[in-house]
């Protein structure tokens, strides 16, 4: 498992509708912040920031890109199915694996219908498949997870804990 420092980013997608969709408050000091965005482009950030339609959709978009990680995959995606905040979708998107990544997503697909698996014939790199997940995520948060990392159980509930408080608050990260 990969205990690096990263960042686990949180977007808000339901910001008053008289926000500039391309102005927004950031939850981090400008320097630490860089790079945040590697995921989307600017097609996608209306998407992101725009009101969610139904309260019948998950809360938390969970994005988890997976490219030949079958050594950590399992670990990881019990990590968030037991979180205990459990209103969330899990996205995960195969990039093209040459392991047996893909087998692993469906299997843990028929267990729990929270988990959605797309998959991309040949590689496209993380930023594009994060970005997929983007297009296809219905919560009103997107939370982004990699596939050897492992989540403490009370991680979603924290940050939607912060975020509800703050609703001045669009993007969240946290170091560990």
């Amino acid at each position: 498992i990969n205990f690096r420092p990263h960042w686990l980013l949180w977007f808000r997608r339901n910001t008053r509708p008289s926000l500039n969709p391309f102005q927004f408050n950031v939850a981090l000091p400008p320097a630490q912040t860089r790079g945040c965005f590697f995921a989307l482009t600017f097609r996608h950030l209306y998407d992101i920031i725009g009101l969610v339609k139904s309260t019948n959709t998950p809360l938390i978009s969970v994005i988890l890109p997976v490219y030949n990680a079958n050594g950590y995959l399992p670990l990881a995606i019990e990590s968030i199915l037991n979180q205990t905040y459990k209103n969330f979708e899990l996205i995960a998107i195969d990039d093209g694996s040459t392991d047996n990544s893909l087998d692993i997503l469906k299997k843990y697909a028929k267990k729990d219908s929270r988990i959605k698996v797309l998959h991309n014939k040949r590689n496209l790199n993380i930023a594009n498949s994060l970005n997929i997940g983007i297009k296809h995520a219905k919560g009103q948060y997107i939370a982004r997870m990699d596939a050897d990392d492992i989540s403490l159980p009370h991680r979603f509930q924290k940050q939607i804990h912060f975020l509800l408080k703050h609703p001045e608050v669009v993007i969240l990260g946290g170091q560990v």
